[in-house]
C-alpha cells in the first residue's frame, strides 16, 4: 500500500485527458504548479475559484506558477462548450 504524502514531497505522477489533450504531471517537473481542483463546471462556487486564479494570471505568470483545474466532469463536454482551458 501506497504511502499517503506529506507536505513537501513531489506529487505522485499522474497522466489525465484535458481539454487540450493529456495532461501528465511529470511533464512539468521543476515548475510551480497548482493543482485547483473543483467538483463541477459552471456553478457559482467553482466559477468564482477558477475566475479568481484568471483574474491573477499575470501574477501567476511573474511567479512562474502554472495552474491546472481538474474536475471529475465530462471533458469532452467542457471541449465543445469551451468552459475550460486547461
Amino acid at each position: 500500500m501506497a504511502s499517503t504524502p506529506q507536505v513537501g514531497d513531489p506529487a505522485p505522477d499522474f497522466t489525465l485527458d484535458g481539454t487540450n489533450g493529456p495532461c501528465t504531471l511529470s511533464s512539468l517537473r521543476g515548475q510551480r504548479v497548482v493543482l485547483a481542483f473543483y467538483p463541477g463546471d459552471e456553478t457559482m462556487v467553482c466559477t468564482k475559484q477558477l475566475c479568481s486564479y484568471r483574474d491573477r494570471a499575470d501574477d501567476l505568470s511573474a511567479l512562474g506558477v502554472t495552474v491546472i483545474g481538474v474536475s471529475g466532469k465530462d471533458v469532452a463536454r467542457r471541449r465543445r462548450s469551451g468552459t475550460a482551458t486547461g
